[in-house]
């Protein structure tokens, strides 16, 4: 079972569906927001109108690169993932029910001695404990899912209200999901393994295990026939950890972009109001494996190729539109709404094909988002901004929905240091909360940014270099 785990832990570290995220370094500071007020570089992610709705000392960006990624996990599942790791629950039940039937070998016909019934017994205890202890954190893991999104950006942007203009590339959406679908029959295997064998702790003969009440299993798994396991065979014990049916689900999906921005200011009476559009051509890549636990226990099975060679690349065009104004006499306040990926998609993983199983593939969504958010340029180089999901964003294959509200501030100091901080909630899942915090600094006409999010169950980091000239 550790060999299960330890990959899934691993190829979540390198690479959520489809949050409405960019994991920009100043946004995930800030709560994660940006509609209103990301700046020209990153305006292509959040807002194109915002390349058209801009302050006067806003000049040409370049971004180069973003780098982000966030992870999230139940922390209770969490848990029972290190338990399983660390106890290592199936090599000891295995190595226990080698040690009992050595034991029962070593006895033969004799006459089993003190030291022989001592071993049996702590053996039996061994198994139950061990047993006991993989169907609770099982039943602790089924269907909670480990999800980590990455990406990398990188920009030119050149504000303007006329015609404000941007161009971008790199990965916007790297995504890893990772879901352990844990089998009610090894539940049902393990538990009656235990039952049977616990009326064995008294027996003075370890070579009378045929006195075991009921051998024979019977358990069914999602409407499958009944099937059957025999607890001894002979005067040994077989081993259930081949019965096991348990598996992780591991599915990527990576969207590389390259867009091009356009904003446009129009007047209608007294109020200006931004537009901006981005056309975009997606590179998809979607990757699929459902190994069992028969599978990764295979000391040549590797995880990596695996995923690799259930690779499957698709292509799309889609369309970004995005709309700013700003309010009072100095403009200080500004709203924004962004409608990104207005083409919907569907698209389906490669097969892959198990030892033990039927083959399977999995279905994804490239799905419309909508947010709305607002961004007050206060007093003393204070600036609040708050953005909000106005769509609920499913999972590209596993884990909860989001819909995402988020809350931010910066405090600028003489245009050389900003200080950053914010909250954000996942309104479809109480349990997704983060706190925010960072930092700005420039240097000249370069720019550093970092970021970082974290609670319980969630942790990311974000760091962008960029040029203003």
């Amino acid at each position: 079972m550790k060999k299960l785990f330890l990959p899934l832990m691993l190829s979540s570290s390198t690479a959520i569906a489809a949050p409405f995220t960019t994991l920009d370094a100043r946004s995930m500071a800030m709560g994660d927001t940006g509609v209103a007020s990301s700046k020209p570089g990153s305006a292509p992610q959040f807002n194109p109108a915002l390349l058209s709705n801009y302050s006067n000392n806003e000049r040409v960006s370049i971004i180069l690169p973003n780098i982000g990624v966030a992870a999230f996990a139940d922390p209770d599942a969490v848990d029972s993932l290190f338990n399983i790791q660390d106890e290592d629950y199936i090599g000891n039940l295995s190595d226990a029910l080698d040690s009992l039937n050595t034991t029962i070998t070593n006895v033969g016909n004799g006459t089993p001695n003190a030291g022989q019934i001592s071993r049996f017994r702590s053996d039996l205890n061994d198994f139950t404990r061990n047993a006991s202890g993989l169907t609770s954190d099982l039943n602790k893991l089924s269907e909670k899912p480990y999800n980590v999104n990455a990406n990398a950006i990188f920009s030119v942007a050149i504000p303007n209200s006329f015609l404000g203009f941007a161009v971008y590339a790199g990965v916007d959406s790297l995504v890893l999901e990772t879901r352990p679908i844990i089998s009610a029959c090894d539940s049902q295997i393990l538990n009656n393994y235990i039952d049977r064998v616990d009326g064995l702790a008294n027996l003075s003969d370890p070579t009378n295990i045929q006195q075991i009440a009921n051998p024979i299993i019977e358990y069914a798994c999602g409407g499958q026939p009944t099937e059957t396991f025999n607890i001894i065979d002979g005067n040994r014990f077989n081993d259930p950890t081949s019965e096991l049916q348990s598996s992780v689900e591991i599915a990527g999906v990576g969207i590389a972009e390259l867009g091009v921005s356009l904003a446009h200011e129009f007047s209608f009476g007294d109020q200006d109001v931004s537009i901006g559009i981005t056309p975009k051509y997606q590179q998809i890549t979607s990757t699929y494996a459902n190994p069992s636990v028969q599978d990764i226990d295979d000391g040549t099975f590797k995880l990596g190729d695996a995923l690799d060679e259930n690779r499957k690349e698709n292509s799309a065009f889609n369309l970004d539109i995005g709309i700013a104004m700003s309010f009072l006499p100095d403009e200080s306040l500004t709203w924004g709404l962004i409608a990104k990926n207005l083409v919907p998609y569907t698209f389906e993983t490669a097969t892959y094909t198990p030892a033990r199983g039927q083959p399977t593939s999995a279905e994804y969504n490239v799905n419309p988002q909508v947010r709305t958010g607002i961004s007050w340029a206060a007093p003393l180089g204070i600036t609040l901004t708050s953005d909000i999901d106005l769509t609920r964003n499913e999972p590209y294959f596993s884990g909860p929905d989001t819909q995402y509200w988020g809350a931010g501030v910066e405090f600028d100091i003489f245009n050389v240091l900003r200080l950053r901080g914010g909250y954000r909630t996942n309104l479809a899942d109480s349990r997704d909360q983060v706190l925010t915090a960072g930092m700005g600094l420039n240097i000249l006409v370069v720019h550093f940014d970092i970021g970082a999010q974290y609670s319980d169950n969630n942790a990311g980091a974000a760091f962008q270099m960029g040029i203003e000239f």
